[in-house]
């Protein structure tokens, strides 16, 4: 089990360009015909790698997240749909100005605050683990650091409670909390 995400990652690495340098459209055609891991993982790198693209606006990411859902539709893919479900429910955070750094922060701790009530109300561990690692991040670049540690301390504890096995980008949040 522990190697869950092995032979996605490779699939992925293995076929080109690094999922981060490549359009919408490539991003698509390659999840099309992946397994579902494989699909987590690029939408997963995807968000985390755009998610302060300067001058990004929505329309690309907006059909990447449209195309991904018809693809889960089709393929009855319900993990890869409740990622999609995530990521929708954090978009907003691809689109807060950077123009003052503490006034941007502040803006997308209050969308993760929010995706943590809601994770935290239907009780999914492995997003509740997301919104921590991001939250204690965000306390981190504000220097509140004693928040932070708490924050990312409790981000693992819930990491480890859905299982490292079940968070594709764990070990992006694992090296970030170090």
């Amino acid at each position: 089990m522990r190697l869950k995400w092995f032979i996605p990652l490779c699939f992925l690495l293995f076929l080109g360009t690094p999922i981060f340098a490549q359009e919408e459209q490539e991003i698509i055609e390659r999840i099309t015909h992946a397994a579902s891991q494989a699909r987590i993982l690029a939408i997963s790198i995807y968000y985390e790698e755009n998610a302060h693209s300067i001058n990004r606006t929505p329309e690309k990411p907006d059909f990447l997240l449209n195309e991904s859902y018809r693809i889960a539709h089709k393929n009855n893919d319900k993990d890869f749909k409740e990622y999609l479900d995530f990521y929708s429910r954090i978009r907003a955070v691809m689109f807060v100005p950077e123009s003052d750094l503490r006034e941007s922060e502040m803006k997308m701790l209050e969308i993760w605050r929010q995706a943590l009530k809601h994770y935290q109300s239907v009780g999914d561990e492995r997003f509740i683990a997301i919104c921590h690692a991001h939250i204690g991040l965000i306390h981190f670049t504000l220097n509140q650091y004693s928040e932070s540690i708490a924050r990312l301390l409790t981000a693992d504890e819930w990491f480890q409670k859905a299982g490292y096995n079940r968070c594709p980008m764990v070990s992006r949040y694992l090296h970030d909390m170090a």
